[in-house]
């Protein structure tokens, strides 16, 4: 009777681990192209800043932030993140360039957390367009506001 069971409970255990189909991997996050508008090299003009060369970034069409992977920037001054709470975080400390991801994800700021407000920059004809602005990447300052 006692080979009997355990014939049985090891050939139950062979058909579940047969029938399992879980796979434990965990899948990556991949970027999504087109989920993030961009436009490089504008200029802003505020009341209280010089007039500055930047790229902006909106992500308001992205659901993670694995999709900043797909932009790599050069040199900076600094980049200004902006929130959902209407603050602006300036990072400092990354002007080699990089990856907007990582320098991103390295401060601790989550897509959520991203806002994308309405900002004012000029294009190459100096006419106003209006941007949803997520993240500014400042590559140069040209002048002082006199």
């Amino acid at each position: 009777m006692r080979l009997l069971l355990s014939k049985v409970t090891f050939f139950l255990t062979i058909i579940c681990f047969a029938s399992c189909t879980t796979n434990n991997e965990v899948e990556p996050d991949y970027p999504v192209q087109g989920t993030i508008d961009y436009h490089y090299y504008i200029t802003t003009l505020g009341v209280a800043e010089n007039k500055q060369l930047v790229n902006v970034y909106n992500t308001e069409k992205s659901e993670k932030i694995e999709d900043l992977k797909l932009f790599s920037i050069g040199k900076n001054q600094f980049i200004s993140v902006y929130l959902q709470d209407g603050s602006k975080v300036d990072i400092v400390t990354e002007r080699e360039g990089g990856n907007l991801y990582d320098i991103i994800y390295a401060n601790g700021i989550s897509i959520e957390d991203l806002g994308y407000q309405i900002r004012s920059y000029f294009n190459d004809n100096d006419e106003v367009i209006l941007l949803k602005t997520s993240i500014k990447v400042v590559h140069e300052i040209l002048s002082n506001q006199p």
